[in-house]
């Protein structure tokens, strides 16, 4: 069963775990993409809902048609390009570690099983998603209503108006200087 591809597993018997794994999987892609909306990575968002719609498109194909394959095929090669360019804007020695793992779970495996280097890449998106979604939770700062302080919401209005009036005043001054 472990060497058998994602897929296979809602072809047989056990229908309902493929189908567990594959919403399990739409699931983290969607609360990834609107994570990453909320962060305001538009562009990362796009990526990570284009992810979703092909992992759609693979659920919906026959595991052994060449559409799924092509699919399939697709949806590893752009969240690994995905990633790669996010550890390369990042400027992240962990791009090398990144781009070995296709070949080191090949090795790993001894190329023996498709099945079992599939599982292996799929965990360990799940994984750079996971690791990718807690770094946008700690940048984003969360608000919280309890800890809404009216008084400091109007110092920082009086602030704000207090250096108006100084930009108003300097230019007046610089106008009547002109004039002199």
């Amino acid at each position: 069963m472990i060497e058998q591809p994602l897929s296979q597993f809602r072809d047989g018997e056990q229908r309902w775990l493929g189908y567990t794994l594959f919403a399990l999987l739409v699931l983290i892609g969607l609360l990834y993409a609107v994570a990453l909306a909320r962060s305001r990575q538009e562009r990362e968002a796009i990526v990570a809902g284009f992810a979703v719609l092909l992992l759609l498109f693979v659920v919906t194909t026959h595991s052994l048609g060449v559409f799924h394959l092509i699919g399939s095929l697709l949806l590893l090669g752009l969240l690994f390009g995905h990633f790669a360019l996010l550890l390369f804007q990042a400027e992240s020695l962990w791009l090398f570690a990144h781009l070995a793992v296709p070949v080191t779970l090949a090795l790993v495996t001894l190329f023996q099983s498709y099945g079992i280097w599939q599982k292996g890449l799929v965990s360990y998106f799940v994984v750079a998603v996971m690791i990718h979604y807690s770094t946008l939770s700690q940048s984003r700062p969360v608000r919280d209503s309890s800890q809404f302080d009216p008084d400091s919401l109007m110092h920082s209005h009086a602030m704000k108006r207090q250096k108006v009036e100084q930009s108003k005043s300097e230019v007046w001054e610089l106008v009547s200087l002109s004039e002199e």
